[in-house]
């Protein structure tokens, strides 16, 4: 997990994580200014959704997390009761990330059905 961790932090990656951040950022700002419309809650929420429960989650908790794993020596004593700390831990947040971007992809659909 240490070397994906510092593998992942490349060009590509943060295209594919922030990108759709812009774009959802854009997309709430448009929302926002249509509201009286039936799909822009759907929109704003889609896009809310994406930006707080997957981008804000990464940033919030799992990127402090894969850092302080990343300065654990693996052959510290106390390596296997700190992984399994991280793992309960990175999988709950990443659960959350995954339940927020489905939710957040099903508004999308929803608000571009209506529109």
């Amino acid at each position: 997990m240490q070397a994906i961790n510092v593998t992942v932090i490349n060009p590509l990656f943060m295209l594919l994580l922030f990108g759709p951040v812009v774009a959802c950022a854009g997309l709430a700002i448009t929302a926002l200014g249509d509201l009286g419309d039936a799909h822009a809650p759907w929109l704003l929420a889609g896009a809310l959704l994406y930006v707080l429960g997957c981008a804000g989650v990464t940033i919030a908790l799992n990127v402090p997390l894969n850092e302080r794993l990343v300065r654990l020596a693996p052959g510290d004593p106390a390596a296997a009761a700190v992984w399994r700390r991280y793992l309960a831990r990175w999988t709950a947040y990443n659960t959350l990330r995954t339940i927020a971007a489905l939710a957040g992809a099903a508004a999308l659909v929803i608000g571009v059905a209506q529109s």
